[in-house]
């Protein structure tokens, strides 16, 4: 089952992804007031036209960071990133970030499916594929270190973990779906992420109020197994 599960996000991914799969290859060109990211492919600026960098060198900076999908950019009042292929701003528009470093680490740290963003009142993982964000759009982390590593440690996972004003719960990366009872998660980002790493099939854990539950991800539906420790939880996937 294990396998099906990862065909299907497999599937899911070449599906959500079908316009990025072509080659792109990016370069800094002057648009006559400064320095640009470019499309070589399209003969594209990536971002706003006539918006770019002071700085050629930091205009390569942003280059060499980008992923296959992602490149910042500045919108005239913050570095956001830009989605490439569509030449759409990533997360809310005009929010982004102080400094090209912050943006370029969010951009290096992103997966083939999340990325991190300022949402404007703090950082969350938003899709790629279609803009929305992991969990409820407005709940993420205070630091960009702590939402980088929680889409690091979803690289090639089925889980991510996310702020859900209370706590941190596993969201599912397929449909964005939280594990277990909304609003039920771990005190701990730590906690969270471990339960991410562990899960490698159908099935996951999630503190259900009482005790740490075993949780069908097909059907979002517990086991009869419950457990007062979470270590003990995760013994059993």
């Amino acid at each position: 089952m294990k396998y099906l599960i990862a065909a299907l996000l497999m599937a899911f991914t070449c599906a959500a992804y079908a316009d990025y799969s072509w080659a792109t290859r990016l370069i800094c060109s002057s648009n006559g007031a400064n320095y640009q990211p470019m499309d070589a492919n399209s003969r594209q600026f990536v971002g706003k036209v006539g918006y770019g960098f002071t700085e050629r060198a930091t205009c390569e900076s942003a280059v060499q960071a980008a992923s296959r999908y992602l490149v910042c950019n500045w919108n005239g009042h913050n570095f956001q990133p830009y989605v490439i292929a569509k030449n759409k701003p990533f997360g809310k528009d005009g929010y982004g970030f102080d400094t090209i470093g912050s943006c370029n680490s969010a951009v290096q740290s992103s997966s083939e499916y999340v990325s991190c963003t300022w949402n404007g009142s703090n950082y969350q993982p938003f899709f790629i594929y279609n803009n929305s964000a992991v969990g409820t759009l407005g709940y993420g982390f205070n630091s960009l270190d702590s939402c980088n590593a929680t889409v690091e440690n979803s690289r090639y996972r089925q889980l991510i973990c996310n702020w859900n004003g209370k706590n941190y719960q596993p969201y599912k990366l397929i449909d964005n779906a939280p594990v277990g009872i909304k609003g039920y998660g771990f005190d701990s980002q730590d906690s969270c992420m471990n339960v991410v790493t562990a899960t490698v099939g159908r099935f996951t854990c999630n503190w259900n109020g009482r005790f740490y539950s075993v949780y069908n991800l097909e059907t979002n539906q517990p086991t009869q197994e419950k457990f007062l420790q979470l270590d003990d939880c995760l013994s059993v996937l």
